[in-house]
């Protein structure tokens, strides 16, 4: 079973609506759309995903996450996010390399920062 993309526009459109608010929830780490987890398996079933750091078995009733927004389901899944930094000089083919160094060929890569 495949979404139809009528159903996934009300799922975006029910995601940019009530990001911010989904993202002051105490413990939500993050949120997305995406398939639903069950008993860590994912089905073919859309949902609005809320990542938080440790799923409580019992939460405090003032601190419970939604089921659903708009109607539509809502999945919680614990998820830990954490960067890193990378370096070209750690990721090529094992080599250390010189990233202010004229290379042939070009090693291409991307800098943010």
């Amino acid at each position: 079973m495949h979404s139809r993309p009528c159903e996934t526009q009300e799922f975006v459109s029910t995601l940019k609506k009530h990001q911010k608010h989904l993202l002051r929830v105490p413990g939500c780490v993050g949120v997305a759309l995406g398939k639903k987890e069950v008993r860590g398996e994912i089905t073919e079933h859309l949902a609005l995903v809320m990542f938080v750091d440790k799923k409580l078995a019992h939460p405090h009733p003032h601190a419970a996450l939604p089921t659903q927004v708009d109607h539509l389901p809502v999945d919680v899944v614990e998820r830990r996010f954490s960067f890193k930094q990378i370096s070209a000089r750690d990721y090529l083919f094992g080599q250390q390399i010189d990233p202010h160094a004229r290379h042939d060929p070009l090693l291409c890569g991307i800098a943010i920062g």
